[in-house]
């Protein structure tokens, strides 16, 4: 990891990384585009395919509908085992997009194969179960030219389920743009999963790290520490929740690779809160297995200095009066 372009501890930042509602200035205001329309910025577009044969239309048809046209995209599926690469090529033949089927070798390696072969200024990926707004693109490539030392940005997801309904959930109000490596280090939030990452940024800080199930955040930190995340505040795709994404999120292959993503940075200020909130997740994933209570409980002792969060105490009460395993 590179550090030294940008001490993010002494950072005292005022511009606004944050747009919001940028289709109405690009759609009413043309003549304001940084750019003519044979001169439009390439984006690579990585569609990371995996056994979502009920899904990969909905997606690729949602990028093909994109009103940015100067993309290229490149699907990759990995090893799929159910009809997806078959439905792959009938939509390859229909738009021309590349194709690529491989054996299996997980989703990291899949998205830094996209990256060491893409040829755009700009890189973006699309989960093959979730899918974009039409202005995803023509949003993000708008900020990212209008704010060139942004080399991440984001913007807000709409939850669905397996069958496209929207799950009604409060919007998170923490998202936010700029310096914002504490509130990501801390976990105040996740940015949701609609970047498009700047394609240097890559030489910069590396590619994504294929042991780790949490590959995302580990690659927001490297980027945050040293450079300002840009967020958009409008919705630019769907997000897709299965019914079993709970279980998938705080296994314990993910709390893991987030504490090998924290103690990276074991000289930072922030880093005893980090770990000792990443204990508190950890104990509320494992305290309702009764095999492993004293491990949670030890857990929670290293983190007895938070004993004030919410988070502590009923960590404490799942301990010992919640026995499901």
């Amino acid at each position: 990891m590179k550090h030294s372009e940008r001490n993010t501890n002494s950072i005292n930042n005022t511009k606004d990384y944050t747009g919001v509602n940028l289709d109405i200035k690009i759609n009413k205001c043309s003549e304001h585009r940084p750019y003519s329309e044979n001169q439009l910025p390439l984006v690579s577009i990585i569609v990371p395919s995996y056994n979502h044969e009920k899904y990969i239309n909905e997606c690729i048809v949602s990028i093909i509908n994109q009103t940015y046209k100067n993309y290229e995209l490149i699907v990759i599926d990995d090893g799929s085992t159910d009809n997806s690469p078959t439905i792959l090529r009938e939509l390859q033949h229909k738009y021309k997009f590349k194709l690529i089927c491989q054996e299996n070798i997980g989703l990291p390696a899949t998205l830094n194969k996209g990256i060491k072969i893409s040829n755009g200024k700009y890189y973006t990926f699309c989960a093959s179960d979730d899918y974009w707004t039409d202005f995803k693109l023509e949003k993000q490539v708008s900020f990212m030219e209008n704010n060139p030392d942004v080399p991440l940005s984001y913007g807000r997801m709409i939850r669905i389920d397996g069958s496209s309904s929207v799950i009604k959930i409060k919007q998170n109000s923490n998202f936010k743009g700029g310096y914002i490596f504490n509130e990501l280090f801390l976990m105040n939030f996740h940015p949701p999963v609609s970047y498009m990452f700047r394609k240097d940024i890559f030489n910069k800080v590396g590619y994504y790290d294929e042991n780790l199930k949490a590959e995302d955040f580990d690659m927001n930190l490297r980027i945050a520490h040293n450079y300002p995340i840009g967020f958009i505040d409008d919705t630019l795709g769907y997000y897709r929740i299965h019914e079993n994404h709970s279980a998938i999120i705080d296994s314990d292959n993910v709390l893991n690779s987030h504490k090998h993503s924290i103690i990276k940075y074991k000289d930072h200020p922030l880093y005893s809160k980090a770990i000792g909130y990443w204990r508190i997740r950890k104990v509320l994933k494992i305290s309702i297995n009764k095999k492993r209570k004293i491990e949670a409980f030890l857990l929670l002792w290293k983190a007895k200095k938070f004993f004030y969060r919410k988070e502590f105490i009923y960590g404490l009460y799942r301990i010992f009066f919640v026995w499901k395993i």
